[in-house]
């Protein structure tokens, strides 16, 4: 990647615009943290892989639940729906992996009234998966393009083979999308659809507002682009502090080249580490990058929502230097039409004994040695704090 500095003439640059005005250095999520998932050019979903497992009924980001019971998958929690021995619900919820819970429900007895029930059933399970807000988010980023379960297990009810097959599971997933879009606003739909747009908007107002002499971005997906592009739209130069210089390497080839663009367009192109050391510790070398930005400005622009990561260092290491710290979060929030339970997500982490349990609400405080934790089959415990592994 061509450079249009060295550190040196960027420092100089960087330490005259800060005697004359202000400089802003932005920090924030990508797109995908804030909640827009939206894929650019997407006609349809043909797989529920790779970025689109999520779809799947064995994605294990949220606990589902059924009745009393908390189950690790929605696999797990349709096929505790067979049975009303509860016994073997606690059982199938204990499971260690959705295949076993699975290989369980396959050699129950079956209700009844199961073949009639199932749909209702695995709907109902959608609407509960779909109700958290980080898998809400993924499916709004679908848009309206159809969502269509090819599998290689040889079932054409819930999904297609080898090109036949009902899609009963596609068809409901697309049926949960539509009663959450009918309950959002236009805004809102565009934030989890188009959420780069919105970003720039955001990024816009805050420029405006602020009227910097500069900016460094640390050209990242999402608030870093953000900026740069609102940047160049005011005609207000732009510092790019780049982290190394296989940065956009792995990204969409739409995304490079708007990145590479904008590296053009900037008035100075500051590459802080290199592809070794981002191959070794990707941490370090976001980190150096972070400490640039913190190092040359006069205030940091976040777009931050509290949570643990380089945003969350970055924020913290312009406090600890006395750097203001103006966070621009809250705009985010706002048109997404985020209530406060939405802000305050679900934790889970792994207990050495328990294993996968649900964080509780707590009382704030960094020193808690102890936190009540729920179980899967819905018992409650107190654990020590360093016997938790977050995930």
């Amino acid at each position: 990647m061509k450079t249009k500095s060295n550190s040196t003439t960027a420092l100089g640059y960087l330490a005259q615009q800060m005697t004359k005005g202000s400089v802003l250095a932005g920090t924030g999520h990508r797109p995908d943290k804030l909640g827009g998932y939206g894929f650019p050019g997407l006609q349809e979903v043909t797989s529920f892989t790779g970025p689109f497992s999520f779809l799947g009924n064995f994605h294990s980001e949220k606990a589902v639940r059924y009745g009393a019971l908390q189950f690790q998958t929605l696999e797990a929690a349709f096929q505790a729906a067979k049975t009303g021995d509860v016994d073997i619900q606690r059982r199938i919820a204990a499971a260690p992996s959705p295949k076993e819970a699975k290989a369980i429900g396959r050699a129950l007895q079956l209700r009844e009234d199961w073949e009639d029930m199932k749909e209702q059933v695995m709907l109902d399970l959608l609407r509960e998966k779909f109700s958290h807000r980080v898998y809400r988010e993924q499916l709004l980023g679908t848009g309206l393009v159809p969502l269509i379960h090819n599998n290689a297990h040889k079932d054409a009810f819930w999904g297609v083979y080898k090109g036949e097959g009902q899609n009963r599971l596609g068809k409901l997933l697309m049926q949960v999308r539509e009663e959450i879009r009918a309950g959002m606003t236009e805004e809102q739909l565009r934030c989890f659809g188009q959420p780069q747009e919105v970003l720039v908007e955001i990024a816009l107002e805050q420029l405006q507002k602020l009227q910097p002499s500069c900016v460094i971005t640390g050209m990242a997906l999402g608030w870093d682009t953000a900026l740069a592009i609102a940047a160049d739209i005011m005609g207000v130069p732009f510092v790019a502090a780049v982290p190394f210089p296989g940065q956009a390497n792995a990204w969409p080839k739409q995304t490079q080249k708007q990145y590479h663009d904008l590296l053009g367009k900037a008035k100075y192109v500051v590459v802080t580490g290199s592809n070794e050391l981002a191959e070794a510790d990707i941490k370090a070398a976001m980190q150096w990058r972070n400490e640039f930005m913190v190092d040359n400005c006069t205030a940091v622009l976040a777009m931050y929502d509290g949570t643990p990561g380089g945003t969350h260092n970055c924020v913290e290491d312009a406090k600890e230097q006395g750097v203001g710290v103006i966070n621009a979060y809250p705009a985010w929030a706002n048109k997404a039409g985020y209530t406060e339970s939405d802000k305050k997500d679900v934790r889970y982490a792994i207990h050495p004994q328990w294993g996968r349990v649900e964080v509780l609400e707590s009382p704030e405080g960094k020193n808690l040695r102890a936190v009540a934790v729920q179980l899967p089959d819905g018992q409650r415990h107190v654990a020590r704090r360093q016997d938790l592994k977050a995930i």
